[in-house]
Formats: C-alpha cells, sequence, structure tokens
C-alpha cells in the first residue's frame, strides 16, 4: 500500500492530471464544451475531488458507496444539481442542449 500512496500522491500532486480529465469531459458531453471560467472552476474542482477520492479508494482497498441524499460526502458541490441549475446552464428546456 506505501507504493499505492506514493502513486496517488504523484497524481493529485500533477495539476495536469486534472486537465487532462476536465479537457476529456469537455469533449464528450456537449453541455460542458460552452461553459465559462466560473463555472470551469467547479468542474475542475469536482474532478479534483474525485479524483482524490477515487484514488484513496485505491491505495486502502476501499469500495464505492451509495452518494447521500445531499450529494456526495465531501464533495465540493453544494448540494445536487437542480432543475433551476441546469436552466441557467443550458437553457430552456424546448433548448437543443440538455444535462
Amino acid at each position: 500500500m506505501k507504493e499505492r500512496e506514493r502513486i496517488r500522491q504523484r497524481l493529485i500532486a500533477d495539476p495536469g492530471v486534472v486537465a487532462t480529465v476536465v479537457t476529456a469531459v469537455r469533449e464528450q458531453v456537449p453541455a460542458y464544451a460552452a461553459l465559462d471560467d466560473s463555472r470551469l472552476n467547479e468542474v475542475r474542482a469536482i474532478a479534483a475531488w474525485a479524483l482524490d477520492r477515487l484514488l484513496q479508494l485505491w491505495v486502502t482497498d476501499g469500495a464505492l458507496t451509495p452518494p447521500t441524499s445531499g450529494g456526495s460526502a465531501g464533495s465540493p458541490r453544494r448540494g445536487p444539481w437542480t432543475a433551476a441549475r441546469c436552466r441557467r446552464s443550458c437553457g430552456p428546456t424546448g433548448s437543443r442542449r440538455r444535462c
């Protein structure tokens, strides 16, 4: 496990890892392609949290558990994604873009 922890620390210390994740999300999810910098900061924070959490589980041979009702525990997000946030991000219900 010491080797896994060393690898975890190296990966979370490298900003390029999170940047690669965010780039992949933006390329694969159309709604994320047009996000402005303030929204991308939130995406980066969530990606960094998720990377760290998954690597912690890998180091300890842990397992993913179902998320709590208010979002993932420890996540930088404040509460679940709501329809109102979706409309602000993607536009009205008749819009081409969907969350």
